[in-house]
């Protein structure tokens, strides 16, 4: 079982809904627009479904904006002034990053410690950090794949075991891990 208690923070999202999250800067690169676009496909099919935006930038008021015009207010939420991170993942059922490029994702690994099943484009340092032959890494872009990725992580089980696989694949990132890592790197190289 997860060690890690899912809890709602009141006003925020309903407690029935499957909360889908993203965090990090609102900018053309983190590709929150197309992350919104096919949250609406989702949503013909899993109308109990949110969407959580957790950043600031330039592109905030466009986002809203975007939200308004499709009508999602109701199910897409931006929220900006987040004074506790782990707060905010604990509200999360699954976590998205659909960035178009992408160094080392601190967030990531923040959801990872979060034990959150992850969905990411595969771009950049996170098939790096999920694992190359991690099975919900779809191409930066491509909305059917990502859909295809959601519905199935509608699936309470599916969700599980890719929060299982979360635990697990943190573990590889501890300071010991890294510290090994970088250490074998110096003495390789003398």
């Amino acid at each position: 079982e997860s060690g890690v208690q899912r809890k709602r923070c009141e006003g925020r999202v309903s407690k029935k809904n499957i909360v889908i999250g993203t965090v990090g800067r609102l900018v053309k690169e983190k590709n929150h627009l197309f992350l919104i676009e096919v949250f609406q496909q989702l949503l013909m099919t899993n109308p109990e479904t949110t969407l959580v935006i957790c950043g600031y930038g330039p592109l905030e008021d466009n986002l809203r904006q975007e939200i308004e015009k499709r009508h999602l207010h109701s199910k897409v939420k931006i929220l900006n002034n987040i004074e506790n991170a782990r707060e905010v993942y604990s509200e999360f059922d699954l976590f998205i990053l659909p960035s178009t490029t992408e160094g080392f994702g601190l967030v990531l690994l923040e959801a990872m410690a979060a034990e959150l099943p992850i969905i990411a484009s595969n771009i950049g340092a996170i098939p790096e950090v999920l694992g190359v032959e991690y099975e919900f890494l779809f191409k930066s872009g491509n909305q059917r794949e990502l859909l295809e990725m959601m519905v199935r992580a509608m699936d309470k089980s599916t969700r599980e075991k890719k929060s299982i696989e979360s635990k697990v694949r943190l573990k590889f990132f501890t300071s010991e891990v890294m510290f090994t890592r970088i250490d074998s790197i110096y003495k390789s190289l003398n």
